[in-house]
């Protein structure tokens, strides 16, 4: 079946808030090329897995996700483009 890659725990986070706190296994380069991944998910605090990584001193972990937010931004704008 796999895993639940949006499942959140108690505090609303999902795998991917704890690899923008926690980036230094990779998971969060991973996560963050998988589609599927919400990067947009707000955490029970309101917080984002952007402004987690943009809170703790990991700026490549901000880099990743910035670079992911781009690109479905780009991708959204394009998708209202075509008819």
């Amino acid at each position: 079946k796999g895993a639940h890659l949006n499942a959140v725990d108690q505090q609303g986070c999902a795998p991917i808030h704890d690899a923008a706190q926690f980036p230094q296994n990779g998971a969060l380069a991973i996560l963050a090329e998988i589609p599927a991944v919400n990067v947009h998910a707000v955490d029970k605090s309101g917080r984002t897995p952007y402004q987690i990584a943009l809170d703790n001193p990991h700026t490549n972990a901000a880099g990743i996700l910035k670079r992911r937010l781009a690109r479905d931004m780009a991708e959204a704008q394009s998708s209202r483009k075509d008819p």
